[in-house]
């Protein structure tokens, strides 16, 4: 789920705020159980989300993979204008799929999100992206159309940014 928040992050125009601890997925344990009577005594008042351990190492191999992702997201939004300040035209918001189109200049970037934990396919026309070649930021992977519609299979809790070639 973090990752799907890094990306959908990354493809959104202007500034970013990312917490300390957000890069390997620190989370504050009982975050949601608000403490509103006395909570001082606990520790707990509405402040304590942003205490973090501080931590600089020691990380699982699942942290330094989600740091490493958020660092390729961070590079490929610096190479390309249209992710951070780029005009955004919504493609798909239904179901599993959410899906933008991101814009600048000549450069167009299709921002694709599966938010279930299955796989799911994305599917567009031809007309519809305007596009018949498009090329994965992230693998480098291409899809070209057949007949007309783009099928992309896309893991569960998963994202990618296609080039409009």
């Amino acid at each position: 789920r973090h990752r799907c928040a890094f990306s959908f992050m990354a493809a959104n125009s202007g500034p970013l705020t990312i917490y300390y601890g957000d890069e390997y997925g620190e989370e504050v344990p009982g975050f949601a159980a608000k403490v509103s009577d006395r909570c001082w005594e606990v520790q707990r008042c509405d402040d304590h989300v942003s205490r973090t351990s501080g931590r600089i190492d020691g990380f699982s191999k699942e942290e330094q993979s989600l740091q490493a992702y958020l660092r390729e997201l961070m590079q490929l939004r610096e190479a390309h204008p249209a992710l951070w300040k780029g005009a955004r035209r919504n493609l798909r918001e239904e179901g599993l799929i959410y899906a933008d189109e991101k814009s600048v200049q000549d450069e167009r970037i299709i921002y694709i999100m599966n938010i279930a934990d299955e796989t799911a396919t994305a599917e567009f026309t031809v007309d519809e992206l305007n596009a018949t070649l498009l090329k994965d930021l992230l693998s480098g992977r291409k899809w070209r159309e057949e007949n007309g519609r783009f099928r992309i299979e896309m893991e569960g809790l998963s994202a990618a940014f296609l080039l409009v070639e």
